[in-house]
């Protein structure tokens, strides 16, 4: 009995079995990169919303910082935007005030 198979049957069914796995794997990929994309859609306007927040709160920071530094190099100022008057009773427009520049 003659079982063995030609060279030719043996191409022929490595051929489609590769072809098979091939169809496989691209509809594996196009299945898992469809998943990836509908997870993008949904974490992109979470993402620019948490930007907008990490850039607002960086602002606040940095004007905060420089209000403290404001307050301890011009204390007089400060006084100006809680609503208090000057000590001599006008508006200060700037200068020197106790040795230290008053930039704002």
């Amino acid at each position: 009995m003659h079982t063995e198979k030609s060279i030719a049957t043996i191409l022929s069914e490595t051929k489609e079995e590769l072809k098979q796995f091939l169809t496989t794997r691209v509809n594996i990929l196009k299945a898992e990169m469809d998943e990836k994309i509908s997870r993008l859609k949904a974490v992109v306007p979470v993402a620019v919303v948490a930007a907008l927040f990490l850039v607002s709160a960086w602002g606040v920071f940095t004007f905060a910082l420089i209000a403290l530094l404001h307050a301890f190099f011009c204390p007089q100022r400060i006084r100006l935007a809680v609503g208090q008057p000057d000590c001599d009773g006008g508006l200060y427009a700037g200068g020197r005030r106790g040795g230290v520049v008053c930039l704002f």
